[in-house]
């Protein structure tokens, strides 16, 4: 077992947390050991899903953009940005990440199907339709998957435009 204090042993508790659906414990260790100066890409990995998960986008917008500062050229972190800024109906901003790690990271089925939900929230369906359909000849359990998980995020939309 790895120790407590190093960054692997952090990695591998903030990977039980969040298996464990402990988001906000999860939150709290990866901002700990970002403060104490340990800027593994891991630990802004889990802070942005954890934030997502618990449904605070605008935080996991601020820890985005401070890990892009940090790693610019992560297709990871411009993953992230993409879904992000798609949450947060910036649109052209998703676009320009998710491409950009489209092309560090050509064949990811992660990218495309966020590049595909972005497209629809644009109301471009044959564009979308394009990375849907890659998707489907490579892993059609991870677009069924997905496609639930997107109506979900539809339902939280129109409800927090009705309110």
């Amino acid at each position: 077992m790895f120790g407590w204090f190093t960054k692997e042993g952090r990695i591998s508790k903030l990977n039980k947390l969040f298996k464990q659906k402990k988001y906000l414990e999860t939150i709290e260790l990866a901002n700990s050991a970002l403060k104490q100066g340990s800027p593994a890409p891991e630990f802004y990995t889990f802070q942005i899903w954890s934030l997502l998960e618990t449904k605070q986008i605008e935080s996991a917008k601020l820890i985005s953009d401070e890990a892009l500062k940090t790693y610019p050229d992560h297709p990871v972190f411009l993953t992230l940005d993409g879904e992000v800024s798609y949450r947060m109906e910036m649109y052209d901003r998703a676009q320009e990440s998710l491409l950009k790690a489209m092309e560090m990271s050509p064949g990811n089925l992660q990218v495309e199907y966020l590049l595909g939900l972005n497209l629809v929230a644009q109301g471009k369906l044959e564009e979308a339709s394009e990375y849907f359909d890659s998707i489907l000849r490579y892993d059609p359990t991870l677009l069924q998957t997905r496609l639930l998980a997107m109506a979900e995020h539809h339902i939280f939309l129109a409800r927090k435009n009705r309110s």
